[in-house]
């Protein structure tokens, strides 16, 4: 968060398999230096607009989320604030009290933690999660969103809001959309082959994203 810009805050998911994250956790010690790089992509918050954002996160997809959320606290000029955050597995939203005391904190904030039954997503969680958790919420063609996480479902994630937006514009075609003019989206997946992040910024004009392939 550009607010904090002294600290770094990294995410690492530790599993079975991925040598970088057993790395860190069992090797690296806390005098060690590390270099990195970056940053990369623009996956970043529109600081011009008033208009209400939506955060989706999934699995570690919440760490740029959380950066954008906190961002966008600072700056104070968002209409509301709701974040959905979809993990699987047990401690799969790891900072699950931060999101709760941001709730409780603010009037305009929002949150709808989305846990799978299983150990891993699956499509039909998110077909079924994201009209319940989205009834409620401001028209997505008033709202700027924010999608962040491993690159299928960040994929699978716009399809769905396409089909969301789709349905509640009877009467839309591509020449004849009310909000032509006044979506935005922008997503950030990570490679599920790789683990590296690839940070795309997409700006919409059709009410919605249009789904592509990392």
């Amino acid at each position: 968060c550009p607010c904090d810009e002294r600290n770094l805050h990294f995410h690492i998911r530790r599993r079975p398999g991925d040598a970088f994250a057993e790395g860190v956790f069992a090797g690296l010690k806390g005098v060690e230096a590390v270099h990195v790089e970056g940053p990369r992509g623009a996956f970043v918050l529109n600081e011009e607009s008033h208009r209400p954002l939506l955060f989706i996160a999934i699995e570690s997809g919440f760490a740029p989320v959380k950066s954008l959320i906190e961002h966008a606290m600072a700056l104070d000029a968002a209409e509301s604030l709701h974040l959905v955050w979809v993990a699987s597995g047990e401690g799969g939203h790891y900072l699950d009290n931060l999101c709760r005391s941001w709730s409780d904190a603010l009037d305009d904030f929002r949150y709808d933690p989305v846990k799978a039954a299983s150990a891993a997503l699956d499509e039909a969680l998110l077909q079924a999660a994201l009209p319940q958790v989205l009834q409620d919420h401001p028209p997505l063609g008033e709202c700027d969103v924010y999608v962040a996480g491993p690159a299928p479902w960040v994929n699978a994630t716009e399809f769905q809001l396409l089909e969301l937006f789709q349905r509640s514009q009877p009467s839309w075609t591509s020449s004849s959309c009310p909000s032509r003019s006044r979506c935005g989206t922008r997503r950030a997946a990570t490679s599920s082959s790789t683990g590296r992040r690839s940070h795309r910024q997409r700006v919409h004009g059709d009410g919605c994203c249009t789904p592509s392939t990392s």
